[in-house]
């Protein structure tokens, strides 16, 4: 009796933990994945004003 009740709060704790684990984890993923959109939006942006750029240059000639 006491060994179960001893294993299911481990176990208990274990759980916990793991979940505490999966939530730090997403919220990096989450960090990263914002970061990555603003890096992409920045490239995406850059892009845009080069080409824009180019435009204008060709039309002009």
């Amino acid at each position: 009796m006491h060994k179960a009740v001893k294993r299911k709060f481990i176990d208990g704790k274990y759980n916990f933990h793991i979940k505490q684990l999966k939530k730090k984890v997403i919220k990096k993923c989450r960090k990263e994945l914002d970061y990555n959109r603003a890096v992409f939006f920045m490239i995406g942006a850059l892009m845009a004003f080069i080409l824009a750029i180019l435009a204008i240059c060709v039309a002009q000639n």
